[in-house]
């Protein structure tokens, strides 16, 4: 029968715990990032409502489709990757 080492599992169920808790913050700040700056209002009126990015301007759905040659791929898509790895990296090692 195997035993548990109880400390070391909440350890890391507090470590991904924590990754969680920022990665929001962290992916809101990353989509900023990647969103086309011309004028500004784009990275200007996104905001971060809870857990979720939201992108408050009329053009949002032409910039994330890949109208701007500074964000072919839109804001979305790279945002959801970045996601991913951060995730795997941050509980790598739990």
């Amino acid at each position: 029968m195997a035993k548990v080492d109880m400390r070391s599992f909440e350890r890391q169920m507090a470590k991904a715990t924590r990754v969680g808790e920022r990665l929001p913050e962290a992916a809101y700040d990353y989509f900023v990032k990647v969103t086309p700056k011309d004028t500004g209002n784009a990275r200007r009126q996104t905001r971060l409502a809870g857990d979720t990015i939201v992108a408050d301007y009329p053009y949002s759905g032409r910039l994330d489709a890949g109208s701007s040659k500074q964000a072919p791929k839109g804001m979305v898509k790279p945002t959801e990757v970045w996601i991913q790895q951060e995730v795997n990296r941050r509980l790598k090692g739990i």
